[in-house]
């Protein structure tokens, strides 16, 4: 029994996908390692820079810890302001139960 000519095309493009496939992740593991290549000489060239400016690396690492000090002071707030949003909030609260209400939503 002879294969349709139907077949034979169905055939050659499986073969055609399945050959563009594998071609396709040849290409992305070859891309992948020659990120992690890229990555790799990356570091190195960190790495390098840092030994040889220390005192660049220690200033930028002072920086950092000055600004996370102030992000977290800006967000601080007085005992006054506290006691104010208190009260807003029980207020809020207040009217929403007095209105049957579970959530303020």
């Amino acid at each position: 029994m002879a294969k349709s000519t139907g077949s034979k095309v169905a055939d050659r493009v499986a073969d055609f996908i399945g050959k563009s496939l594998g071609e396709l992740a040849n290409r992305k593991d070859k891309l992948q390692r020659e990120l992690a290549d890229v990555d790799s000489q990356i570091a190195s060239v960190r790495q390098k820079v840092l030994d040889a400016l220390p005192e660049a690396s220690a200033a930028a690492g002072a920086a950092a810890g000055k600004a996370a000090k102030a992000a977290s002071r800006a967000r601080r707030f007085s005992k006054a302001t506290r006691a104010k949003m208190a009260a807003a909030a029980k207020r809020r609260w207040a009217k929403a139960k007095k209105a049957g209400k579970n959530s303020l939503g």
